[in-house]
């Protein structure tokens, strides 16, 4: 599985901006959705961060469908990462407005593409996003001892609690 993460300028202005963002992320969202896509985008001032993952070759396909929009320009690829587990549960727009906070790491990443300001912008990006479903919780109690013990380990400790210590006086 790919995760590749991009950023560009958005090159529409006026009303046709709003309109044309708004089409752009519904036909995004229904594409991403029949390729399998997961991922998001933030518009931060003029600056636009798409992260998008799945299969590499879904992912190509999205990279080639960017790179031909009109609504964006300075396409730059800031990284390509094989991950094993997806991070976000479906595509959308994850963030629109003016943050300088926001619109700094990809203005950097337009500049120079480094490890900073990419696990920066990665981690921004997942803050804003909707999770992808993680593993179910670990068992306890006796689930837990019952597991661990049928495979040859002891069972956990209890451990006291601060509530149950005697106080002292």
């Amino acid at each position: 599985m790919r995760s590749l993460l991009t950023v560009s300028e958005f090159a529409l202005r006026g009303g046709e901006a709003e309109r044309g963002l708004r089409r752009w992320v519904a036909e995004t969202r229904a594409i991403h959705a029949g390729l399998e896509l997961t991922g998001g985008m933030v518009l931060a001032r003029n600056l636009i961060a798409d992260l998008v993952e799945g299969e590499a070759g879904a992912v190509a396909l999205a990279l080639r469908r960017a790179r031909e929009a009109r609504h964006q320009v300075h396409l730059v690829v800031v990284d390509s990462l094989t991950v094993r587990t997806r991070t976000f549960a479906g595509w959308s727009l994850l963030y629109q407005g003016s943050s300088t906070y926001v619109a700094a790491p990809i203005a950097a990443l337009l500049e120079v593409q480094d490890a900073y300001h990419s696990h920066r912008l990665r981690s921004m990006l997942k803050a804003f996003g909707d999770p992808a479903p993680r593993r179910p919780p670990a068992k306890t109690g006796a689930a837990a001892r019952h597991e661990t013990e049928a495979a040859g380990m002891p069972a956990p400790m209890a451990v006291p609690s601060a509530r149950a210590s005697p106080r002292r006086r």
